[in-house]
């Protein structure tokens, strides 16, 4: 592994100007909520500035980075240091003048959250959201980005539940009219056990994960997605198989985390330093039907020590190198004993933080 700093998430804000059911906002436990200090922001983007190895500079975390009063100014600083520049956004703020002075800004991508491509199941997922407003955001939006002859890309990251799964074969044809041209589909993580029920992952998280060649291998060829093909396509990929197309893997990662092997460092609003989304914020979540609470990991302050210090501290190499080796306890294939209320330690003697349950490094949730 390249041990070294690729990718930058900092989080402008843990304020957010929606209420979604759905976000782990809402039980979050022991945490303030707040924006990132702009004499902070600027400590952070200098030090990156000066860091060859990062790539990128990724304004998001948990919080709507557009409800900062100074995002517009973050952004045009980033685009200074000449990283790559992307920003995760609800997209109900970007109006006609915020959406021109964003463009002016030259970030490379923008990320747009929206889980229903119609009015009555969008608006019953992101509460507090007009669909019509929305999609008119992006409009102005993209009517900016044609006139400045702008290179700014767009894409959708999209949380998949049963409540929302008919909306799946709309997003091609939504994409395409919007200027769309990547879409993220992550699935739900559960903070009640109401939404335990609008999982959609249930069975494969106890799906074998053992070693190669330890499962029939089936290697399907490029066919018609006809309706005679469909449900037995279903059915047979509800079998425990190992899927080829072509001879490519059609198969999740299991035990690889991808900000870890990647070289992604998150900053928090408050300036912690922690390393993935998981362990961003304190807060309860359920995994097998079972209640756990899970603490944020921080391995040092940004306002006491330089990112460097941080990132080549003792502990925060010991735990990547951890992360890498993935010696964790299987939680989410077994997820039987009580120390899975928390990620505290494991049934293998690993102590905190612990990665075994989290659903990021098993290939369940992803983000941009």
């Amino acid at each position: 592994m390249d041990d070294a700093i690729k990718k930058l998430y900092i989080e402008p804000t843990s304020e957010c100007n929606l209420s979604c059911p759905m976000c782990s906002r809402n039980y979050w436990v022991d945490e303030k909520k707040g924006h990132m200090s702009y004499d902070l922001f600027e400590k952070i983007i200098a030090e990156a500035a000066e860091l060859k190895s990062i790539e990128t500079v990724f304004f998001g975390g948990i919080g709507e980075p557009l409800f900062h009063p100074r995002i517009i100014d973050m952004i045009k600083a980033a685009k200074e240091t000449g990283k790559r520049v992307e920003i995760i956004t609800n997209g109900t703020l970007l109006n006609g003048e915020l959406s021109r002075k964003l463009v002016q800004t030259e970030p490379d991508r923008l990320w747009i959250s929206i889980d229903g491509i119609d009015e009555p199941k969008y608006e019953s997922i992101r509460r507090g959201a007009e669909f019509q407003s929305v999609t008119q955001n992006i409009k102005y939006l993209n009517a900016e980005r044609k006139q400045m002859r702008s290179r700014l890309e767009l894409g959708l990251s999209f949380v998949l539940m049963r409540k929302n799964a008919d909306q799946l074969p709309k997003l091609p044809a939504f994409a395409r009219k919007y200027r769309i041209m990547e879409i993220k589909v992550t699935n739900l993580i559960p903070n009640t056990r109401e939404m335990v029920e609008e999982t959609l992952y249930t069975r494969a998280l106890t799906s074998f994960t053992g070693p190669k060649g330890s499962m029939v291998k089936i290697d399907l060829p490029v066919f018609d997605m006809a309706d005679e093909v469909k449900e037995p396509l279903f059915s047979l990929f509800r079998s425990y198989a190992e899927f080829y197309l072509m001879g490519t893997p059609l198969k999740r990662q299991s035990g690889y985390c991808r900000f870890v092997n990647e070289g992604n460092v998150f900053v928090r609003w408050d300036g912690e330093v922690c390393p993935c989304m998981s362990l961003l914020h304190s807060g309860k979540t359920y995994l097998h039907d079972y209640e756990r609470h899970l603490k944020f990991a921080t391995f040092g302050n940004i306002r006491d020590k330089s990112l460097m210090e941080i990132w080549q501290s003792d502990a925060y190499a010991s735990f990547r190198n951890k992360v890498v080796a993935f010696d964790f306890a299987p939680c989410t294939l077994c997820g039987s004993c009580d120390k899975l209320e928390s990620n505290e330690e494991d049934c293998f003697n690993n102590t905190f933080p612990v990665c075994g349950g989290c659903l990021w490094a098993q290939g369940f949730i992803q983000c941009p």
